[in-house]
């Protein structure tokens, strides 16, 4: 749980708002869920950030309402205005399954043309690897870290 907490942290001192991500996309020609894909991109670099900031119950899968919510009130994204689509057909093309939910890997393989130009090397997310294998910390430990080049401190204040 704890590693949750502070990658959940670390993803919010590290993406570009939704506004700057659809300033962007206006001068691309991608539609659809491909919007969708290039602005995740550009927010969160790699498939594995996003799927991260997206899921609220860490189940590692997705469902409907948790990935409409999730869009529009965790992350203020308004999908219908990104991809001109509602909430099914957009769900669907990510499902490809047919599920019923979708995983990490199931986003990573929507649009991976997309993910490959607009995002950051997925190698580089070693953040998580880092926090996933590090020692417990306690109340006040300041957790140096440097992902995908930026530097900076992660301070456990909740705990």
């Amino acid at each position: 749980v704890r590693t949750a907490m502070v990658e959940k942290h670390l993803l919010s001192h590290m993406q570009i708002s939704t506004d700057q991500a659809l300033a962007h996309l206006q001068y691309t020609q991608y539609r659809g869920a491909a919007a969708l894909i290039f602005v995740l991109a550009l927010r969160f670099g790699s498939p594995k950030l996003a799927f991260t900031a997206l899921e609220s119950n860490y189940t590692g899968r997705l469902v409907t309402h948790e990935f409409d919510n999730s869009l529009r009130i965790k992350l203020n994204m308004d999908y219908e205005a990104i991809t001109r689509m509602k909430l099914r057909p957009l769900f669907k093309e990510i499902d490809r399954n047919g599920r019923g939910f979708f995983t990490e890997d199931d986003l990573a393989a929507c649009h991976p043309e997309v993910w490959q130009t607009h995002g950051r090397d997925p190698s580089r997310d070693y953040m998580l690897g880092i926090l996933k294998v590090s020692e417990p910390f306690s109340v006040g430990t300041v957790l140096e870290v440097d992902i995908f080049g930026l530097r900076g401190n992660c301070m456990d204040r909740d705990h």
